[in-house]
């Protein structure tokens, strides 16, 4: 088992949400917000009115971040970066207000500006948001699937600032971690070897990234056939894998790939094809 690094005491890059983060979108403030309710609801005593007035405005507020959560999730959704990231900065002193800094539901929103942070290119800034996203998940328990797909980000992070090393045995852990405690059809393994695959190609090591693409593949088809990620992510795993084999001069093998994530971006109404798939060098596929 590959240990866990840990970075620091602080605490699918662009691809459409999928099953993992609507599932946490639609977790996020319901516990604590279900837990205020039932203290509003066992206040009988009068002396406690305004505690319980209190209360009332932390859940009405709390549900008014929850809506602005999932509205920056759309926003992402549509690559509108910039009005994601200022809902989110805007939201999180509220949630900090309301819960405190060391919650979950932090966390959450952290996780969530970090990604839009990695969407922009501000890679030390997603650094950042992501470590502290991490300290404040682990708090509650470690090798979460909220936790892995902090690490997860993370990693992407430190591979796009050009610290590949600090970054895979990072990924390395959260895919032996995911492939351990989820199902094989789960969305996360692929976008971890996906991560991966990203390492080596940054490093120019294009035969050792193949096996790593191949994967990605095989985990995003078993997830899309299911329903738990969207083709958008198969097609970034197709075309990576593409212009993986297309730097080995596998030429073929590469148009193969090229022409399917292609089929697959017209399926999925990509508007802009060859932002997608002629990311690898390889657009002459695409005329």
């Amino acid at each position: 088992m590959i240990p866990r690094i840990r970075l620091s005491s602080f605490v699918i890059l662009t691809a459409k949400f999928d099953r993992t983060v609507r599932t946490a979108a639609l977790s996020l403030f319901l516990g604590s917000l279900l837990a205020t309710s039932a203290c509003i609801a066992g206040s009988k005593d009068a002396d406690d009115a305004k505690q319980v007035e209190e209360a009332k405005k932390n859940v009405a507020r709390g549900i008014a971040d929850a809506k602005q959560f999932q509205e920056a999730k759309k926003l992402i959704d549509q690559r509108r970066f910039t009005e994601a990231e200022k809902l989110l900065t805007d939201e999180l002193p509220s949630v900090i207000e309301i819960f405190g800094d060391k919650h979950y539901n932090v966390s959450s929103v952290l996780n969530l500006l970090g990604i839009v942070y990695l969407a922009e290119g501000k890679y030390i800034d997603a650094e950042h948001t992501f470590r502290r996203a991490l300290v404040i998940s682990d708090l509650y328990d470690y090798d979460t699937i909220e936790s892995s797909q902090i690490l997860m980000n993370l990693a992407n992070a430190l591979n796009s600032e050009g610290r590949s090393a600090e970054a895979e045995p990072n990924i390395r852990h959260v895919i032996e971690v995911l492939e351990r405690t989820t199902p094989i059809d789960d969305s996360l393994i692929g976008k971890g070897y996906g991560v991966l695959c990203n390492i080596y190609m940054s490093r120019e090591d294009f035969l050792g990234a193949v096996p790593y693409c191949e994967n990605a593949i095989a985990y995003d088809r078993k997830a899309a056939a299911n329903g738990k990620t969207s083709q958008y992510t198969l097609v970034i795993s197709l075309s990576n894998l593409a212009g993986v084999y297309s730097k080995l001069h596998r030429f073929k093998a590469s148009e193969s790939v090229f022409v399917e994530a292609k089929h697959l971006a017209k399926a999925s109404g990509v508007e802009n094809i060859k932002s997608v798939v002629g990311i690898n060098e390889a657009v002459e596929f695409l005329e």
